[in-house]
C-alpha cells in the first residue's frame, strides 16, 4: 500500500508539473509573447545586467515578480524566470516598435502602457514605472493616439 501512494504522488507530481508547463506555454500563445518571438528574438543577451523580478502586463496576462528587463541602445531586453519559460524566449523589442500610451495606476503601482506595434498588430504592454522612465529616456519613442 505504501509504495502505491509513493507511485501515486510521484505520477501525479510529474502529472501537474506537465499541465502547469502546458499552461505557461498557452499563455505565452495567447498574451502576444510568441507573435513577438517571431519577430524580436534575443540571440545572445548573456552580457547584459537585468532589472530582476520584475511584473508587467502583456496583453490578458499578468507576469508578476517573474521578468527581467534591461534597457540598451538596440532596444528592450526581455525574459522571463526559468522555471516560468516554457514558450518564452528572450525578446529585443527595438525602440522604433514601441509607442507610448499612457501613465497609469497598475495595481498598488505607477506605471506606463505602450504598444508594440508591429505591421498593425498592436500588442498592449503595461511596465513598472522604473522600467518605464528608462525606455522614455531614450528618445526614440513616440506618443501613441487612438
Amino acid at each position: 500500500m505504501d509504495n502505491v501512494f509513493k507511485e501515486f504522488i510521484s505520477l501525479y507530481f510529474v502529472f501537474m508539473l506537465v499541465i502547469i508547463q502546458l499552461g505557461i506555454f498557452i499563455a505565452a500563445k495567447l498574451s502576444g509573447w510568441s507573435f513577438l518571438a517571431t519577430k524580436y528574438l534575443d540571440r545572445d543577451s548573456s552580457y547584459i545586467t537585468y532589472r530582476r523580478f520584475q511584473s508587467m502586463r502583456m496583453g490578458w496576462c499578468n507576469y508578476s515578480a517573474c521578468m527581467s528587463f534591461a534597457v540598451a541602445p538596440e532596444g528592450l531586453h526581455m525574459k522571463i524566470f526559468f522555471l516560468f519559460s516554457a514558450g518564452h524566449p528572450p525578446l529585443l523589442i527595438p525602440w522604433k516598435a514601441f509607442k507610448h500610451v499612457n501613465k497609469s495606476r497598475w495595481r498598488f503601482f505607477l506605471g506606463h502602457t505602450f504598444i508594440i506595434d508591429d505591421e498593425g498588430k498592436g500588442i498592449k504592454l503595461r511596465l513598472p514605472e522604473g522600467v518605464s522612465n528608462d525606455i522614455l529616456t531614450q528618445g526614440d519613442v513616440i506618443s501613441y493616439s487612438n
